[in-house]
């Protein structure tokens, strides 16, 4: 998947891994954002907008960008 800005046409494809308590293992997403904020800021959506998501990580590049866990 390409990398092209919104501005200048770049965006990036982002792993989004979700832990939830009623599955057996992580969910992983993609996710084609602009922006290393705007990914951060969609898995923390989606972790305060769910009772059983326990955590969220975003990964790009092989890099984990991003990490956030409840309680």
């Amino acid at each position: 998947m390409g990398q092209i800005d919104c501005e200048s046409g770049h965006v990036k494809t982002y792993t989004i891994v979700v832990h939830d308590r009623r599955w057996r293992g992580p969910m992983t997403l993609a996710a084609v954002l602009a922006h290393d904020a705007r990914a951060c800021e969609f898995a923390h959506e989606r972790l305060v907008t769910s009772r059983d998501c326990e955590a969220v990580e975003v990964w790009h590049a092989g890099r984990r960008l991003y990490l956030e866990a409840t309680g």
